[in-house]
């Protein structure tokens, strides 16, 4: 069986070193010479470009999460990010997200805001037909911080317990679904659904009132416009 998986091994590795040699074999006369690599020109197609060269973006977001906990409520999330397009079907970016206006009704309705950095992949179906509208569905790991501020409880008017607040930094991870819209081959907006799981998250301490914890995760609703360069 060894040799079947060598064998298997050195095919793919000849297989990829001569598609590397076509790619980077300089154009004779009667091509492009070009340097930006075109995977497609059809003009059949409306920006049959959109989206296909590779290169660097920069992409903005905003947009509502609900909490699918109604320990926590709704709040807007906004974020950024800078990313890579490595191939016509598949792209990339690190994000940095928002959600500020969360309560937390386990501490007296105190202020709970999450933090996240995230590591992005997307594979998009880029379709001729469609364009420039491309679906899209994508996937993420990263680190989230969960903080709940402190408060004062009270039960008829009279404060029962002051809570601490309390901070947690968690592993976080997200799925993806939507649909770019190309207004030129590098620049889209982007309208989409996202799920998102940010850990635990825990009630402040305090004197006769115990410390809660939960998970907290969120359906979204996000638009982002991302600029390539």
């Amino acid at each position: 069986m060894p040799y079947r998986f060598a064998l298997l091994a050195a095919t793919a590795l000849v297989a990829v070193s001569t598609l590397a040699q076509a790619q980077n074999t300089p154009p004779t006369s009667s091509q492009s010479t070009s340097t930006t690599i075109v995977y497609d020109n059809n003009p059949n197609w409306g920006l049959s470009s959109a989206g296909l060269t590779p290169g660097p973006y920069l992409k903005g977001t905003l947009g509502g999460s609900f909490a699918d906990s109604s320990r926590f409520g709704n709040s807007m999330v906004y974020g950024a990010g800078i990313g890579y397009r490595f191939s016509p079907w598949f792209r990339t970016d690190l994000t940095v997200d928002f959600r500020p206006d969360f309560k937390d009704s386990n501490s007296g309705g105190a202020s709970f805001r999450n933090w996240a950095t995230m590591l992005n992949g997307y594979i998009d179906f880029n379709v001729p037909p469609m364009r420039p509208s491309i679906p899209y569905i994508g996937m993420g790991v990263g680190m989230a911080q969960n903080k709940v501020n402190g408060s004062v409880v009270n039960v008829g008017g009279t404060s029962t317990a002051n809570l601490t607040g309390s901070s947690k930094n968690q592993f976080a991870w997200q799925a993806m679904a939507g649909a770019s819209y190309y207004f030129t081959p590098t620049t889209a907006l982007d309208v989409g659904y996202r799920y998102f799981y940010g850990g635990s998250a825990e009630s402040g301490s305090g004197s006769g009132f115990p410390t809660r914890s939960g998970d907290f995760d969120s359906h979204e609703i996000l638009a982002s416009v991302r600029w390539g360069f």
